[in-house]
């Protein structure tokens, strides 16, 4: 077996070095389609398998406060409605953490990070194996641990927050990042570790910081349905001081879905893209291999004739196969390498897994996908060699039965591979259609010239709304000092980070809007964002706390408020504000401006309030400074300057979302434009695939019909009449294989709804636009062929043997 073995293979290989075009282009087309194959599986692998580096993953929880009216925010709670959410007896081990930036002085200088105050348990429950801090010790990243000359002598080194010392004790194992702060587009990862004690949470500052989060893990014999429901008698026990109203009830999401959720479904199409990939390189090279073995037919028949049985022949194919295969798998696995670091380089920050690396795994998988490839791509061919009468090829009748042999792999693969392309066309273009979308529809905002940034001010610092209406002005003066800013305002909410709140007004005798955006800002905020006032008046300086309060409406709000087009100047709004009646008096409206989320489908109703009028409810605030120029082309400058305006007035408070408000837009539209990028490549990769495919089975068949040409030719026939016989018996093939294409992407443009925005999933021009390219691609690939077999001489076609 052995000996026989070897032989195979030694003949195999001196058989594929002398076939050297065959050989190149198969293990191409199969390293195409491993390459992308691998490369995903290591995206899905991370994201589905083994999501995160934690013992017990899967059974991992977070408890949060939700509201049915905040579909998509979740936040913490006070302390002791923590210790009451840990009852539930489905939960197992459970501990506590509280996260947000902090300002940090290490080896003599100034860095923000985010920092985490955590219970005893958090670390063990993690399964981190680092001893949890407690007093003034701390523990640290490895990238921290890098700043302080490396993991073993950053221990026992000191670090200072708001002037306290903290001793490092220890450093987190490589890759441990958790609690990571997931806003799109603005991932924070923690680095800096504390116990959680009153004395730490005073020192840190950020919008969240004031709440506990829970996270346990649940009982072997627990599941989440079970605490969810053990959860639910518990917020009738909660205090009214632990939660922002009684509206907001217990919940438990798994720390899985929180962390990769986000990608899982994304990765899940491309997934399924690079499985189509793959498919089309495995027709393509069954075809090839296929087309080799009629060929072959002679060497076949000879090998039988002389006592080879159907099981040497079989495995003289498959040892051919198996070894293009291989040699794909390898070259595949490199271009996965190289793949994933491309992928990994232009993804969105915080879209991709972080488990999702090249390890022993990758290389098992392409390794494994290249055999089954080979057995796939080679059985097909090998089956229909043993077809084949060995009497009659020796005769030399061979050839009618090779093309009957390649008539029927024709009429099979050659639709499947259109099929197949046409799946993954159409997806492409769905995605890309939907993204066109997304970047055409207008934000509302001029974000070229804007620069944006949150601060998170220590209410213990300014306890008196007096002090932070002194400390507003005062960061206003000063950013406007700035050479080169052109104006300033404030806002009491990051722009365009996912910081949506929404609240139910009613409008006293009109229509009841259940829902709005609210934002409250000062003068000068809609002149410096390009937001045009249609009517009315802006925020003065008049508007301030004790003074009648005031409001500002947008144009969506105005037709939602007043639909029969009644005046909203003047009118007052009843609103139930926090479980309390609130009115105002519209004093203006505005144009609509998607300064929350860019892909809603029209600007959401919104109220702005002037900020000096709603003090108690900010204890941070977002600066928005305006420059002559673009932002982001002296991108440096303005960070430079802002922050030291910023701390030569509040010293070292945590600066977030500090950006060019363009690169935010960008940071929002990034999702969708990766997604639709990577689909679009491999959808680029299935048509060339496809087309080459379709060049090799005309180009083979035009050579085997190259003799019936001549016949028809000598008899008569003009090379059109050819042309129109060939180009209908490929026009017929392509139509079928089109027709099951495109109804399977129906189906596929359906399960992708949820990520189109402004088209649906039957919009005609993604199937219209797909059928074009596939339709244009595949007679370029059979004219080119039968060209080149219609330019031969008639008469020395019919003198050859």
């Amino acid at each position: 077996m052995i000996p026989t073995l070897g032989q195979n293979i030694c003949y195999a290989l001196r058989r594929l070095r002398r076939a050297p075009v065959f050989t190149v282009s198969i293990v191409l087309t199969l390293a195409l389609g491993i390459g992308a194959t691998t490369a995903m599986f290591s995206l899905a692998e991370a994201a589905w398998i083994r999501p995160l580096p934690y013992p017990h993953a899967g059974r991992l929880v977070n408890i949060w406060l939700h509201s049915p009216r905040y579909a998509h925010l979740d936040v913490g709670f006070r302390r002791a409605g923590a210790a009451l959410a840990r009852r539930a007896p489905a939960l197992g081990p459970s501990a506590e953490y509280v996260a947000g930036p902090a300002v940090w002085r290490l080896a003599g200088r100034r860095l923000q990070t985010d920092t985490a105050l955590v219970s005893r348990r958090f670390f063990s429950l993690l399964g981190a194996a680092v001893a949890a801090p407690s007093g003034r010790s701390a523990v640290i990243s490895r990238q921290m641990a890098v700043r302080l000359g490396g993991p073993r002598d950053a221990i026992g080194k000191t670090i200072c927050l708001g002037g306290a010392a903290f001793t490092v004790t220890g450093v987190v194992p490589r890759g441990f990042d958790f609690p990571t702060l997931l806003i799109p587009g603005f991932p924070a990862k923690t680095n800096i570790w504390l116990g959680l004690s009153t004395a730490h949470r005073r020192l840190l500052t950020s919008f969240g910081s004031g709440d506990t989060s829970v996270l346990a893990r649940l009982r072997p014999d627990g599941t989440l349905a079970q605490l969810q429901a053990q959860l639910a008698p518990l917020d009738s026990r909660l205090p009214a001081a632990t939660r922002p109203s009684p509206r907001w009830r217990l919940i438990a999401l798994p720390l899985v879905a929180e962390t990769v959720g986000h990608a899982q479904a994304p990765l899940a199409i491309l997934f399924a893209a690079t499985i189509l990939l793959w498919l089309i390189a495995v027709v393509n090279v069954a075809h090839l291999l296929l087309e080799r073995g009629w060929r072959r037919g002679g060497e076949f028949g000879l090998r039988m004739a002389l006592g080879a049985g159907p099981g040497a022949i079989m495995a003289l194919t498959l040892t051919e196969a198996l070894l293009l295969a291989i040699a794909g798998g390898g070259l595949g696995l490199a271009l996965a390498y190289g793949a994933l670091k491309a992928i990994r380089l232009l993804a969105p920050p915080g879209w991709l897994p972080a488990a999702a690396r090249t390890n022993g795994p990758l290389a098992l998988f392409a390794f494994g996908a290249a055999l089954l490839t080979g057995l796939i791509a080679g059985w097909w061919p090998a089956r229909q060699s043993l077809r084949r009468d060995p009497q009659a090829t020796l005769r030399g009748g061979g050839p009618g039965t090779a093309s009957a042999g390649s008539a029927t792999a024709r009429r099979l693969l050659l639709p499947a591979e259109m099929a197949l392309a046409a799946v993954l066309l159409v997806s492409a273009l769905v995605l890309v259609r939907s993204f066109a979308r997304i970047a055409a529809t207008p934000v509302g905002l001029r974000t070229r010239r804007v620069v944006t940034a949150y601060l998170a001010i220590p209410r213990r610092d300014y306890p008196h709304a007096s002090q932070r209406l002194a400390l507003y002005r005062q960061l206003v003066h000063r950013a406007r000092a700035i050479p080169g800013a052109a104006g300033a305002a404030l806002t009491g909410a990051p722009l365009l980070a996912g910081m949506t709140f929404f609240e139910p007004p009613v409008h006293a005798g009109r229509a009841v809007v259940t829902g709005f955006h609210h934002r409250a800002v000062t003068s000068g905020y809609f002149r410096l964002l390009g937001i045009p006032l249609l009517r009315g008046r802006d925020f003065s300086a008049a508007d301030r706390r004790g003074t009648p309060e005031v409001a500002i409406i947008n144009r969506a709000f105005a037709r939602e408020g007043w639909p029969h087009g009644g005046d909203p100047l003047g009118r007052q709004m009843v609103i139930h504000w926090h479980g309390q009646l609130w009115a105002a008096r519209v004093i203006g409206v505005v144009g609509d401006a998607r300064d929350n989320r860019l892909r809603v489908s029209a600007p959401p109703p919104e109220i702005y309030t002037s900020l000096f009028q709603d003090l108690p409810r900010y204890t941070g605030v977002g600066l928005l400074l305006r420059t002559r120029g673009p932002a982001a082309a002296h991108w440096p400058y303005w960070r430079r300057a802002l922050r030291q305006q910023i701390w030569s007035v509040l010293g070292s408070v945590p600066i977030s979302f500090l950006h060019p408000l363009s690169a935010v837009v960008a940071k929002n539209r990034a999702g969708p434009r990766f997604r639709a990028a990577v689909l679009a490549a491999f959808a680029f990769l299935g048509l060339l695939l496809a087309a080459l495919g379709v060049y090799g089975v005309f180009a083979y068949a035009a050579a085997q019909r190259s003799r019936e040409f001549g016949i028809r030719l000598a008899l008569g026939a003009t090379r059109r009449d050819l042309t129109r016989m060939v180009g209908f018996d490929a026009v017929r093939l392509m139509a079928a294989g089109l027709a099951v294409g495109l109804l399977a992407a129906w189906f596929a443009a359906r399960a992708m709804a949820h990520w189109l925005y402004a088209i649906s999933s039957a919009d005609p021009v993604p199937f219209l636009g797909a059928a074009m390219l596939l339709a244009a691609a595949s007679l370029a690939a059979v004219y080119l062929p039968l060209r080149r077999a219609l330019r031969l001489d008639p008469a020395r076609t019919l003198r050859e043997p």
